[in-house]
């Protein structure tokens, strides 16, 4: 199988998600993948096709493998997907497949619902793919390992593997900086960096950086389109703990309805919880956050000033070049 036929495999893949929603086997698959995991509702099924899709589109995929030479010689590529979000783990296999290596994929019990679907439609359309895909329960023999996890897994799959080559993934957050000129489209937009997936993703938005004279308060009716998320039963069994801890513990919060913000140098908060800190120089805030990029997976910001940044609403949209914790993985696979 040629890289032509890979590409168009995707292009068809592409087009057939595209049109999912409209057809009844997607009911099917939303109940299936709420089954297995109850953090996959429909809303965020749907969301991740269409960001799945954009990601894909047009000519991103010939421009994206044209700076890429071929693989003549394919190696089992084993990859750990973890259960976090809806098609999580899908760029790692676009990436496997089209470098002409072979997938060998390791899934999550509360995540085995959709490789094998879009695995099912490359296969259908063309039956090559079938000797290039692979689901496993553990890993026999592979040759390049692609794992993603927390920072407790990443010691484990470092050692474990520790022969061969690997990209191994571990806890990172993603942050927001606003400066005070921002409108309610802006607000509107940062929100769903925050609440997408429930908060569960690397690229969701944990933590504000907000100036000194800021209200954070104005950010509440921006954020009340979220107010869905309070039908969620496994959303708010959390916020409803966090609310007790910082209630019982005397500790003073914002409380959005179903958002709890708190004042914190952390980056990592609680599901339900997002935190936020003030600063008072630019230049000061960028410095820490380059100190910090190794636990940053991105960051969202409509002021040029912030370095490295993409604009609100762009946290859950990545572009094929958007690399998983700044690692180019199609050249990883080429030099290994």
């Amino acid at each position: 199988m040629i890289l032509e036929d890979r590409i168009i495999a995707f292009e068809y893949l592409r087009d057939h998600l595209l049109l999912l929603s409209q057809k009844p086997q997607f009911e099917i698959l939303c109940q299936r993948a709420y089954e297995n995991n109850n953090w996959f509702t429909k809303d965020s099924i749907n969301y991740s096709l269409l960001s799945l899709c954009s990601m894909i589109k047009g000519e991103s995929l010939r421009k994206f493998v044209a700076i890429y030479k071929t693989n003549d010689k394919p190696k089992k590529v084993g990859v750990v997907v973890p259960s976090n979000l809806p098609f999580v783990g899908f760029y790692d296999f676009l990436c496997v497949l089209l470098s002409g290596n072979i997938y060998v994929g390791k899934l999550s019990k509360n995540n085995n619902i959709f490789i094998p679907f879009v695995s099912e439609i490359l296969i259908e359309y063309q039956p090559d793919f079938k000797k290039y895909i692979h689901i496993v329960d553990d890993f026999k023999t592979i040759d390049i390992l692609i794992a993603t996890g927390s920072n407790l897994t990443a010691r484990y799959f470092n050692y474990k593997y520790a022969n061969i080559a690997k990209i191994v993934r571990k806890d990172r957050v993603s942050v927001g900086v606003l400066n005070g000129l921002e409108n309610t489209s802006d607000f509107e937009k940062i929100a769903y960096d925050i609440y997408s997936y429930f908060g569960l993703g690397c690229r969701s938005v944990s933590k504000l950086f907000i100036p000194r004279q800021f209200n954070i308060n104005k950010l509440k009716d921006a954020f009340s389109s979220f107010l869905r998320f309070n039908s969620n039963a496994n959303y708010m069994d959390n916020y409803n703990y966090q609310k007790s801890l910082f209630t019982l513990n005397n500790t003073e919060f914002i409380d959005f309805d179903n958002l709890l913000l708190f004042e914190s140098n952390d980056l990592h908060s609680p599901i339900s919880v997002l935190y936020y800190q003030y600063y008072d120089d630019m230049d000061a805030l960028n410095k820490f956050l380059l100190n910090q990029s190794h636990q940053i997976q991105c960051i969202v910001a409509n002021d040029s000033c912030v370095n490295s940044a993409m604009c609100f609403g762009q946290a859950q949209q990545p572009t094929l070049f958007d690399f998983p914790d700044g690692v180019d993985v199609m050249k990883f696979l080429f030099s290994s």
